[in-house]
Parts: C-alpha cells; structure tokens; sequence
C-alpha cells in the first residue's frame, strides 16, 4: 500500500508540560514512515526555532497574587485571570477596557 494515499502516515509530536503538570503540543509533522533520519530533522527542526523570549514570559498566578495585595477586589482578580487566559485579542482588550474602567471608577487611579 502507498502510505501517501491510504492514510497510514505517523505523527511525530513534540510536547512540553507546564508548572501545572498540562501537557501541552510545540510542534509536530506527519511524516511516511518512522525512521532515525526523520526524527533526526525533526528535532533538529525543533531546536532551531526561537520560541518567546524569557523576558516576555510572566507568570499570571504570582501577577494575580500581587494584584489581589494591592487591590483587594477578588471580582477584578477574577477578571484579570480571565483576560490573562483569553488568546483571541480583541476579547482580550473588551477585557482590559472593562477592567481598566472598573477600577479607575472605584479608585480614581490608573490601572495602568
């Protein structure tokens, strides 16, 4: 049987687990067959790519925690780690604007 055709392809994934023990996919390519050479590129591959830079990378749960001290308002915690989660943007900024405007209204400050 051609495997290009009948559909018999392998998956080789690459994963990693976060500080919440998830699994979660970095990548992965679907090739015709397993062999060392295959897996060989593929992790080659892997390497090469740069990834989000270290100083980008924050952690919401110890940002949550600061925030919570500075504003003890457990609704607009639960706000900021909802927006935090959220991966479409333009539901991330609707959050941000609500949140930002709920605080600049009970505090006369700048969330900012």
């Amino acid at each position: 049987m051609d495997s290009k055709t009948d559909g018999n392809r392998i998956l080789l994934i690459a994963v990693a687990q976060d500080g919440n023990r998830n699994v979660l996919p970095i990548a992965f390519a679907i090739v015709d067959k397993e062999n060392t050479e295959l897996w060989e590129f593929f992790l080659t591959n892997l390497r090469r790519r740069s990834g989000v830079p270290w100083r980008s990378v924050y952690c919401i749960r110890h940002i949550a925690a600061n925030f919570i001290r500075d504003y003890k308002n457990t609704d607009w915690k639960r706000q900021f780690v909802k927006m935090a989660y959220e991966l479409k943007p333009h539901i991330f900024r609707q959050r941000m604007t609500r949140l930002e405007s709920d605080i600049e209204g009970q505090t006369n400050t700048s969330f900012r």
